[in-house]
């Protein structure tokens, strides 16, 4: 029985670490899509 419990809990932080480097992955994409925004903008005005 405890090593059930062991494993549900095994795999449920592997589910957590999964979900914040894919939040981390997000915020990078969207970090990079606002920079080629501001470039873009950059290129316009000058």
């Amino acid at each position: 029985m405890p090593v059930i419990c062991l494993l549900l809990m095994l795999l449920f932080l592997l589910l957590l670490l999964l979900l914040l480097l894919l939040l981390l992955l997000l915020l990078l994409l969207l970090l990079l899509l606002l920079l080629l925004l501001l470039l873009f903008f950059f290129f316009l005005l000058l």
